[in-house]
């Protein structure tokens, strides 16, 4: 995406597309060729009536994202979409991530402010991508958010200064790779500040986890004490 292209676009570097929503979009319609086309009752298309389309099928895809602040509305990445930005410095995506499969990946971006209740960016279960270089900051309900049997690998990025749950949450069942990493000054009210992952696996090499705090254990430890 590039906000300071034309209108319309390809997708091509020659003409991008404007916005994520537009690199991003996709159709409901049946394919020529569906195995859903006059197997329902009476000879009927199965499923909702969204028309017949001729298209061709792509397994996965990724959108590379020009530098600038981009916003994260309605977007989500399960047709198999990866995204590789200019770098944490350059390419800034405001909002949540979502849809996140096994086999793509996030790369060479900034994700700030992440504010719904999954936070920054969320993994669903049975999926396992790979987020490298990459700057979780500022989300209000988690940085990254790993849902039960979730596997993503995280390596090389940076969690700092996001708050909800702290930098990392993770269901029980999840198995998260993290390597190469920063994870500070990340807060909770409850268990948590840098990592959250009891009934949870992880796996931790060459991180760097400093100067988070979880308030709730603070309070907990003075009452004790007093």
């Amino acid at each position: 995406g590039d906000d300071d292209a034309p209108a319309g676009g390809n997708g091509t570097r020659e003409f991008p597309y404007r916005d994520l929503a537009a690199a991003l979009d996709y159709s409901l319609a049946l394919a020529e060729g569906s195995p859903c086309l006059g197997t329902g009752e009476g000879g009927t298309n199965m499923g909702a009536d969204l028309g017949v389309e001729s298209c061709e099928a792509v397994p996965a895809c990724t959108i590379r994202i020009a530098a600038g602040s981009h916003a994260l509305q309605h977007i989500n990445l399960a047709h198999r979409a990866s995204l590789a930005g200019s770098g944490e410095a350059g390419s800034e995506l405001v909002g949540r991530i979502r849809g996140l499969r096994s086999g793509a990946f996030l790369s060479h971006l900034t994700v700030r402010g992440g504010a719904d209740g999954y936070g920054g960016i969320s993994i669903d279960g049975d999926e396992s991508p790979t987020i490298l270089h990459t700057t979780v900051t500022e989300c209000v309900a988690r940085g990254i958010y790993c849902a039960r049997k979730a596997a993503p690998t995280i390596a090389s990025c940076t969690l700092v200064r996001n708050a909800g749950s702290g930098a990392i949450a993770c269901d029980t069942g999840a198995v998260v790779e993290i390597s190469d990493s920063l994870i500070a000054q990340n807060s909770t009210m409850a268990d948590g500040g840098g990592i959250s992952a009891l009934g949870a696996v992880l796996r931790m090499t060459g991180c760097i986890v400093m100067g988070n705090l979880a308030y709730f254990m603070t309070r907990r430890r003075a009452k004790r004490a007093a």
